[in-house]
């Protein structure tokens, strides 16, 4: 179920960014050099939705992957600084020949520097903190924990449109539990689009 709600997001959001109108805006700046990253914005256009996927790679006994799913609406402040709220799943990580499975909820608030180098691609790293969820089969065994989460992340955006950045990031991701804490590492791809 988690999964297939997750799938939903991420399909309408990718149809909304890929298939709304072109305007003047989506045309390429008329001055050279010009970054999409560097043209004034109003108030609401500095608000962005973000959807992304892909492999989560488990860092613990009997390593594994699984899919991976996060969605976001985030703000930029400035052409360096811009934060963002996440929810992201991953799940099933099969441990052990199977016997053992594992998948996380995380919701985090991010914050993230953008280096401006170019008028193509932006290269960023930032940090994120919030609750996370585990959630274990250990044989016949369920077993549910919470705590604190934290995240840190480097990625590249590319500008596809004025309104459209294309995202590929790296994430390392924790999560405080009871026991052994979860520990994975995200390699995403998704889709920023701006308002």
């Amino acid at each position: 179920m988690k999964t297939r709600l997750f799938a939903l997001v991420v399909a309408t959001t990718t149809m909304f960014a890929l298939s709304g109108p072109a305007t003047a805006a989506d045309l390429p700046p008329a001055q050279g050099g010009e970054s999409y990253q560097d043209a004034p914005l109003n108030a609401f256009q500095k608000w962005y939705v973000r959807t992304d996927v892909g492999v989560g790679i488990f860092d613990g006994l009997g390593d594994d992957d699984a899919l991976t799913f996060g969605f976001g609406v985030g703000h930029r402040w400035s052409n360096n600084f811009r934060s963002d709220l996440t929810l992201d799943y991953v799940g099933e990580y099969d441990l052990n020949n199977g016997t053992n499975d594992v998948d996380a909820v995380t919701v985090l608030a991010n914050g993230y520097f953008d280096f401006n180098l170019s008028s193509f691609m932006t290269p960023y790293v930032g940090a994120g903190l919030g609750y996370g969820d585990v959630e274990a089969d250990v044989g016949a065994a369920r077993i549910d924990d919470d705590g604190l989460a934290y995240a840190v992340h480097a990625g590249l955006a590319f500008d596809v449109t004025q309104r459209t950045l294309l995202d590929l990031s790296y994430r390392y991701r924790g999560i405080d539990v009871s026991g052994p804490d979860f520990e994975d590492h995200s390699f995403q791809a998704g889709i920023r689009l701006k308002f």
